[in-house]
Order: C-alpha cells, then sequence, then structure tokens
C-alpha cells in the first residue's frame, strides 16, 4: 500500500504576531521517500515542524489547504500517532523526574509522562520493554530521563517514537549536541530504520546529518520554498552556497557529506 504524503500545503501563510513567517508557501513532500528540510536559522524549518504537530495553525483562507497525511489535522492526536517525532524541542518538554520507560510507554497517549488517570494494556507495556531493549536502554529502563546523557535521551526519544511502529519518523537535527561515538551510533541507526523500509523525514541545517539514503530534499530560506529535488540536482557546491548565503565546498565521504566554508 503507497504511503501518504506527510504533508500537502497550498498556499499557506503561518503568522507570528505580526510577522509572517510563511506567505502563501505550497509545498509537498513525496509519499513513499526518505526527505530532507535543509535551511539555514530563520528559514521556517521549526515553524513547519509546529504545523505539522499542530503547534501554530495556518492563517484562515479560503485559498489555501493544508493536510497532514491526507487529512486536515483537526483531530491531531490521532495523527500524531501515525508519525514519530525526535526533537531537541521535544527532549527539553520531557518530565525530568520520568522514568525511561513512563517516557516511552507514555507515546501510546502522545502524552510528556504517564499520569494516574492513564491506563496501559498488557500489550502496550510489554511493546514499550521491548522498543527500550531494541535501544540498548533495558538497563535503564528505571532510571529518570534527567540523569540520562544526551545521547542516551535521545535514543530514549527515539524507542518513544517508533512505539507504535509509525509511518513516518520525523528528525529534528537528531546528533545536536551528541558526541562524535553518539553521532555515528545515530546515524547507523537511521540507516538501518530506512533499510527496514522506514520512511524518515529529516529537518535540519547540519549537514553531516543527511543519510546517503535520502534521495529527495526541499530547501528552504526566508520562510519560501527556494529549491526541491534529488541528490543529484541539489545537493551541489552551488546550490548549498546560495542557499546559506556563503562559498561551501563539498567533499563525501562513504554517503555522508562535508561542508567546509571557504574564506579568502
Amino acid at each position: 500500500m503507497a504511503k501518504t504524503a506527510l504533508i500537502e500545503m497550498k498556499n499557506v501563510t503561518v503568522k507570528c504576531g505580526k510577522k509572517a513567517v510563511f506567505s502563501g508557501l505550497t509545498l509537498t513532500l513525496p509519499p513513499d521517500q526518505s526527505c530532507a528540510v535543509i535551511g539555514p536559522n530563520g528559514s521556517g524549518k521549526s515553524t513547519l515542524l509546529k504545523l505539522i504537530f499542530r503547534d501554530l495553525y495556518p492563517a484562515a483562507d479560503e485559498h489555501s489547504s493544508f493536510k497532514v497525511l491526507g487529512q486536515s489535522p483537526r483531530e491531531m492526536d490521532r495523527l500524531r500517532l501515525r508519525m514519530g517525532l525526535v526533537s531537541h524541542e521535544l527532549q527539553s518538554k520531557i518530565h525530568k523526574n520520568s522514568s525511561v520507560f513512563d517516557v516511552v510507554v507514555s507515546q501510546f497517549y502522545t502524552s510528556l509522562t504517564t499520569w494516574s488517570h492513564q491506563s496501559y494494556s498488557t500489550e502496550q507495556v510489554e511493546a514499550a520493554g521491548s522498543a527500550i531493549e531494541s535501544a540498548g536502554m533495558g538497563h535503564l529502563s528505571e532510571n529518570h530521563f534527567a540523569t540520562l546523557s544526551t545521547g542516551e535521551q535521545r535514543r530514549c526519544l527515539l524507542a518513544r517514537a517508533l512505539i507504535h511502529d509509525p509511518e513516518y519518523l520525523i528528525l529534528d537535527e537528531p546528533t545536536s549536541g551528541l558526541d562524535i561515538k553518539a553521532t555515528h551510533q545515530y546515524m547507523e541507526t537511521m540507516s538501518m530504520l530506512i533499510a527496514s523500509g522506514k520512511k524518515i523525514v529529516l529537518v535540519t541545517h547540519h549537514l553531516q546529518e543527511i543519510l546517503p539514503e535520502i534521495d529527495w530534499f526541499v530547501f528552504l530560506k526566508d520562510g519560501q520554498l527556494v529549491d526541491e529535488g534529488t541528490r543529484s540536482e541539489l545537493l551541489t557546491e552551488e546550490k548549498i552556497s546560495d542557499l546559506f548565503e556563503m562559498p561551501i565546498q563539498l567533499k563525501e565521504v562513504n554517503g555522508r557529506l562535508i561542508a567546509n566554508a571557504i574564506t579568502n
């Protein structure tokens, strides 16, 4: 069965205060492909994520439309169960005294921890335990989230994101704050997930996070779609330099990009 496009936007305007972050933005992420949304700071990447998860709303306009997974995102709790998110912002919102198990299993309610009014089935409890084990964190299951290293917290969020086998895994600068070893392990995990059939949407300005398995790219700058296309079309020194408004030299090592600014 073909997957549904994560987002379909037509003539969408989003304002933060009086400022228009997006003004008439039209964008569709193609279904059945892992994609990357690339852009400098202030390009609108965070706004795009907040739109997807209904933390921001498009301006009312009869000539615009915005769909998440082929639907108007009104029943967001149901739609969230078809997506998994790993982001620094989510990481900062997690209740620090929650255990690893609580953080992971609470995804079934799309809450940030477990609460007394929530109940979990035997299958859900077992699924949480399995996800934690798969993330290599079984020995940390009862530890408080706040006591984990940044890399361990990120793995905990990945287990949480994958617990209900989402159609799309959305990664917002997933290796930010990780050391070299943790970054390498995380990238390897992402490649294995794609190889297993998982579709990933990467949102970042860190070119080294781009996995070799990703072959559709969207370039955002100043709230506008400036380019979209395949890896061979967009990941060139000329286009990357234009996007970041400075001369950049690209080198590819084992499918991973290394970007260096060219200075006089």
